[in-house]
């Protein structure tokens, strides 16, 4: 049994969807649906029911998955021990939200600049694989888009941020200073997807009013929403400071008037894991950084 089969049977258990799992690990669905097979027929064992809405882990699987988890925290966490005897540096991953680090690098930057000796290294995710990360003790911190409050973390705010609309020059909504959700009622709308706290935030809102938003396209790169907007294709959900930066005529972005239309931005870590001294210090430096502008 591979390293690689074990990390695909990870993949598959988390996304429960052989399409979704393939993507994510770049092979081909036939390729990973072969090696999950293959895996079982080691095992003696089936470890998902499949149906048409997707792949569900039997109870062997579970047990499975747990071992998977315990065997690659100790693979990670011995690759990262002879690397920093290697290199003289202790590492410190830090997952972070797509969009965070346009606020929060410099401050990052800062760190490394401060600590010679830890190393820094970022990646970014989806909101929710950040949190995903933190809940399986993969990493010991966070930097993510603020959800609901989750008990088993401990989450320290850094800054709010609004949610803005996108609007194209010709449309009835053009001319406004804000919108309300109601606004949004049958309008073709293009936003980042599942798995995105702000796709939570625009779909609670519209149907507390009353109504589903017709969402035309999920994206991943807001910068993207902003030129399909200038197209003409639908309008679009941003965020202010990313708005603020991309120049696009003949394309407004109206805040709304309702307040839970807001981008949170916030550190956090899992209660149940304790912080290295590499942790800590980060954890310390992010929360006193000054250059956060709340708006």
């Amino acid at each position: 049994m591979e390293t690689k089969t074990l990390e695909y049977f990870r993949v598959v258990y988390q996304e429960q969807n052989m399409h979704r799992a393939a993507d994510k690990l770049y092979i081909s669905q036939q390729g990973l649906s072969r090696t999950i097979q293959t895996l079982e027929k080691e095992l003696e064992c089936k470890l998902f029911e499949r149906d048409s809405l997707g792949m569900h882990p039997t109870a062997a699987g579970d047990r499975l998955y747990e071992s998977v988890r315990k065997i690659q925290s100790e693979l990670d966490g011995l690759h990262r021990d002879i690397e920093e005897l290697t290199t003289g540096k202790k590492i410190l991953h830090v997952p972070a939200a797509y969009g965070v680090l346009h606020l929060l690098y410099p401050a990052i930057r800062q760190f490394s600049e401060a600590q010679p000796k830890i190393e820094v290294r970022w990646a970014e995710h989806i909101d929710q694989e950040c949190e995903q990360l933190l809940s399986q003790q993969q990493v010991e911190l966070i930097l993510t888009v603020l959800g609901e409050d989750n008990p088993a973390f401990d989450i320290h705010p850094l800054t709010t941020r609004r949610i803005m609309l996108l609007v194209f020059e010709g449309h009835p909504l053009y001319e406004k200073e804000a919108v309300s959700v109601q606004d949004l009622k049958n309008e073709k709308l293009l936003t980042v997807g599942h798995g995105y706290q702000m796709f939570a935030t625009l779909q609670k809102a519209c149907l507390k009013a009353g109504f589903y938003p017709y969402i035309e396209g999920e994206i991943s790169e807001i910068n993207l929403c902003h030129k399909l907007v200038h197209l003409g294709e639908g309008l679009g959900l941003t965020v202010d400071f990313i708005a603020d930066m991309v120049d696009q005529k003949n394309v407004r972005a109206l805040h709304f008037v309702e307040d839970c239309f807001t981008w949170r931005v916030g550190i956090v870590r899992n209660k149940k894991t304790p912080l290295s001294p590499a942790a800590k210090a980060f954890w310390k430096h992010i929360i006193n950084w000054p250059c956060l502008d709340n708006k």
